[in-house]
């Protein structure tokens, strides 16, 4: 063999082992992303409260004490908490019961606090005492801070993070160890880390061992797990709104069109729906293999006009022309009239204007239902309102809702108690 061919025969060996490689790279690279850790809890100047999806900045001279401050007294529940050294200010965060909420009278305002990105999030808050230690005399104060012993500020973190309804409440709490009145200068200090305060989702996938719930809070899809933390699974376009679950989907609507997310695939898509009427309600609907949408129109929210009524197929993203309504939202479907129930539907100072048609999908014709409009004060108002409940009641597509699925093992179920532990959760209808 000439020197020019070992050389070639030599390249051509090195050409098949790196074109091997490279096949085993991309074989090892195309893996399923696994879930983001969360970072360290805390370090001197920034904390991270994971089951809360909260964090903040450290104002200078706290310290982390959770295992060994006393919380006030009718209050338990306790999270973590900051004391500020040579001080007894504590800064807390607790899961309290309402009882023991009650066991507490509000004395006066405390300041409303803003943070995040472009100061979006509120917080307000008030100063406490023991409804047994109030003394003789005593009333609220709406103009000034009225300093006492034993006083607790209570702050709810509102719609950032995650609070609670019903039987538990989650809040920062604010107070001197040793019952004395809080000075002003604790009191700045945790408005100034309140002002830090924004929420912090740990990234994973909807892997088949993945259990929780998932629910949509502004743009991004949530898993709320075992653990409590809530995970994100994916960001949506910014704006979308009116959220459906249907066929293992999450559909939304941005701007004029209407897309999904897919929880098996993983994967968002455009469904191809005409664009939808701006001034809709409820624009569009899923149900079977289909998906319904008032399009093309535009109305004045107290007019009634003629909008159109499409039918998309989603196997072909076909769409057929079903006729002209005059209806500002679809209602939902009726498995038993095999038809599509539409209202345009306006109210204002204790009356409702409310206009009901539907589509059959056998006669392939609209027809009318019935007009529910009334005022509070009429005589047959009662009756119109028992009668337009019955029509509702009579659709079974789309008119169920809630605020979140259940996850378990690759299933996604809509469950039969939608009660759920962040009310900043966005509705979401189901098929």
């Amino acid at each position: 063999m000439t020197a020019r061919n070992r050389l070639l025969a030599q390249s051509g060996l090195i050409l098949v082992v790196l074109t091997l490689l490279i096949v085993i790279a991309c074989i090892f690279q195309k893996v399923v992303p696994v879930p983001q850790p969360v970072p360290p809890v805390s370090s001197d100047t920034h904390y991270l409260y994971a089951p809360g999806n909260v964090q903040f900045d450290i104002a200078p001279g706290w310290v982390l004490a959770t295992d060994t401050v006393a919380l006030p007294k009718d209050i338990s529940g306790l999270r973590f908490a900051f004391l500020k050294q040579g001080t007894p200010c504590v800064f807390a965060y607790v899961r309290m019961t309402s009882a023991e909420r009650e066991a507490y009278v509000q004395t006066s305002f405390a300041e409303r606090i803003f943070s995040g990105p472009n100061d979006a999030n509120q917080f307000d808050s008030s100063w406490y005492i023991r409804k047994t230690d109030t003394p003789a005399g005593f009333a609220f104060d709406w103009d000034a801070r009225q300093p006492f012993r034993n006083e607790v500020r209570i702050m709810p973190p509102g719609y950032l993070g995650r609070w609670e309804y019903g039987d538990h409440m989650r809040a920062f709490l604010l107070y001197d160890e040793d019952g004395t009145t809080v000075p002003d200068e604790c009191n700045a200090d945790v408005n100034s880390m309140l002002h830090t305060l924004v929420e912090y989702y740990p990234t994973t996938t909807l892997s088949r061992d993945a259990v929780g719930s998932l629910y949509i809070k502004y743009s991004k899809v949530l898993l709320l797990g075992d653990d409590d933390i809530a995970r994100l699974v994916y960001e949506l376009p910014a704006g979308a709104s009116d959220f459906m679950f249907a066929r293992n989907r999450i559909y939304y609507r941005a701007g004029s069109s209407v897309r999904f997310y897919d929880l098996l695939q993983m994967a968002d898509g455009v469904t191809g729906v005409r664009p939808l009427a701006t001034d809709a309600n409820y624009s569009y609907l899923v149900s079977g293999a289909s998906i319904f949408s008032i399009s093309d129109g535009s109305c004045a929210p107290d007019v009634p006009c003629k909008q159109k009524l499409y039918d998309m197929d989603i196997g072909t993203g076909l769409s057929s022309f079903l006729g002209d309504v005059s209806a500002n939202s679809i209602m939902g479907f009726s498995t038993k009239d095999q038809a599509v129930y539409l209202e345009w539907a306006h109210g204002d100072a204790g009356c409702a204007s409310s206009a009901v048609t539907r589509y059959s999908i056998i006669r392939g014709v609209m027809e009318d239902v019935g007009n529910f409009s009334s005022c509070q004060e009429d005589t047959g108002y009662a009756a119109k309102m028992a009668a337009y409940k019955a029509v509702r009641d009579s659709l079974d597509g789309g008119m169920r809702s809630g605020t979140h699925i259940d996850v378990a093992h690759g299933l996604f179920t809509i469950p039969s108690n939608d009660t759920f532990a962040d009310p900043g959760a966005f509705p979401l209808r189901f098929e």
